[in-house]
C-alpha cells in the first residue's frame, strides 16, 4: 500500500518536557509498523497515556491538508481506515478530493474525511477552472448557458458572471481546480462508531514491554565442553559507586552542580582512555541522553541497568538494600502554571475576535518543561 499521508507519534512525556523525537508513520499501517513507532519513542502496554499524534504531513499523492487537531482527536483506527479509503481512489479522485477538503463543508473531524472519501460523486471538480474569468468562460463557452452572438461576447462580463455563478454554486476555486456540492445524496457510511470500521482496518494495540532481567549477568556464552580464557577468569568484583555528591539545597543550584561536573566529565573523558569505558556505557544505554549516559560512566561504569526506587520494586520485583547508594543523572521534572492565552477556532486555527474587535482570551493550564537532579539505584 502506498503512502497517502504520514502522522507523527509521540511520547506525551517526551513532548511535555520538549525533549525531541518522534517517529512519523506512513499511513495506511500495519500492526508491526504501529508497534515498531511506538517502541522507537517508548510507548509500551505499560504507558499507553503516553501516547500522542503530534504532527501531520500530507503527500504529492494525496496533498489534501487539514488542521492537526482534526488529526490529534482522531482514533489510530480511523486514520487507518481513511487511508486505506484514499490509497483505492483513482487518480481524478484523488484531485477531487483534495478540492473537496479545501471546500470545508465536510472536513472539520475524521468522520467527515471518511465520510467524504466515499461521497465524491456529490461534488464536480472543473480541473482547468482556476478563478471567475475562467468559470464564466467554460459556463457560456463550453456548457453554452447562455446563447450570445460572437460578436456580443466581445463585450461579455466573463468575470462577472463567473462571480455570480460561483457565489450561486456555493464553490470554490482551490489548486485542482473548481469545485462546488451538486447536491447529490451524500450517504454516511461511517457513523463514528468502532463498529463500522472494518476489522482488517483495525491495527490499534500497545505492544508488549521487554522485561529485562537485573540478575543476569552479561557475559559471553561458551560452547559446552570448550574451555576458554574467560571462562578460566574469576568473575570481577562489581564496582563500587562512585557517587557525585550535591552540597547544595535548592534544586536550581543542584542543577548546576552536576553540570559543572559534566563540564569536567567531559573534558576527563576525552583525555584519557576512559572513552572505553564510555563507549561501553553507551551500549547498555542507548536511549539515554548523553549527558546521562556521561553520568552514568562516571559514577558506576560497570552499571548494567539503572531505574527509579519505585521501578526497582514494581517492575523488577526488587528491594533497594539499605545504605545502597545511588547515582545522580539528569531527570525530567515539569511544572504548571496558568497563563492568559488566546482563544483559537479549531477549524481556521486563527484568533477568535470578540464584540469589541480585539481577540476573546482563556486561561490555560501550561507545562513549563525543566529538569533537575535526580537519584538513581543501579
Amino acid at each position: 500500500m502506498s503512502e497517502q499521508f504520514s502522522i507523527l507519534i509521540d511520547s506525551r512525556t517526551r513532548f511535555e518536557t520538549s525533549e525531541p523525537g518522534g517517529v512519523w508513520l506512513s499511513m495506511p499501517t500495519t500492526k508491526e509498523q504501529l508497534h515498531e513507532a511506538m517502541q522507537r519513542v517508548g510507548i509500551t502496554a505499560d504507558n499507553p497515556q503516553d501516547f500522542l499524534i503530534n504532527g501531520f504531513m500530507n503527500t504529492e499523492q494525496q496533498p489534501f491538508d487539514v488542521p492537526l487537531p482534526v488529526i490529534q482527536s482522531a482514533g489510530l483506527d480511523e486514520l487507518n481506515y481513511l487511508g486505506n479509503l484514499l490509497s483505492m481512489q483513482r487518480d481524478e479522485d484523488r484531485n477531487k478530493f483534495t478540492a473537496a477538503v479545501t471546500l470545508g463543508e465536510r472536513a472539520g473531524n475524521i468522520k467527515d474525511l471518511i465520510n467524504l472519501a466515499q461521497n465524491l460523486d456529490c461534488y464536480w471538480l472543473y480541473p482547468t477552472v482556476q478563478n471567475e474569468e475562467d468559470y464564466g468562460y467554460y459556463l457560456i463557452d463550453e456548457l453554452d448557458e447562455l446563447e450570445l452572438p460572437e460578436e456580443a461576447k466581445k463585450y461579455f462580463m466573463y468575470e462577472d458572471y463567473g462571480r455570480d455563478a460561483a457565489i450561486n454554486d456555493g464553490g470554490r476555486f482551490t489548486e485542482q481546480g473548481y469545485i462546488y456540492n451538486n447536491k447529490n445524496t451524500f450517504t454516511e457510511w461511517y457513523n463514528g462508531k468502532e463498529s463500522d470500521i472494518p476489522r482488517e482496518y483495525k491495527v490499534m494495540s500497545f505492544p508488549q514491554p521487554e522485561r529485562p532481567d537485573p540478575s543476569k549477568v552479561e557475559m559471553d556464552a561458551a560452547a559446552p565442553g570448550q574451555k576458554t580464557a574467560q571462562t578460566a577468569e574469576q568473575p570481577q568484583e562489581p564496582r563500587p559507586v562512585i557517587p557525585i555528591v550535591l552540597t547544595s539545597e535548592k534544586p536550581a543550584e543542584k542543577l548546576k552542580e552536576i553540570t559543572d561536573r559534566l563540564e569536567q566529565g567531559i573534558t576527563e573523558l576525552f583525555e584519557s582512555e576512559r572513552y572505553r569505558e564510555y563507549l561501553r556505557v553507551m551500549s547498555k544505554f542507548h536511549n539515554y541522553s548523553f549527558n546521562n549516559t556521561l553520568l552514568i560512566a562516571m559514577q558506576k561504569p560497570d552499571a548494567s541497568l539503572v531505574a527509579g526506587f519505585s521501578a526497582w520494586k514494581n517492575n523488577f520485583g526488587r528491594n533497594v538494600m539499605k545504605g545502597q547508594k545511588g547515582i545522580k543523572i539528569i531527570a525530567p521534572s515539569p511544572y504548571k502554571v496558568k497563563q492568559e492565552m488566546k482563544k483559537i477556532d479549531p477549524h481556521t486555527q486563527q484568533p477568535i475576535i470578540g464584540k469589541d474587535g480585539k481577540p476573546v482570551t482563556e486561561e490555560k493550564e501550561i507545562t513549563i518543561p525543566a529538569y533537575a537532579a535526580a537519584s538513581f539505584p543501579n
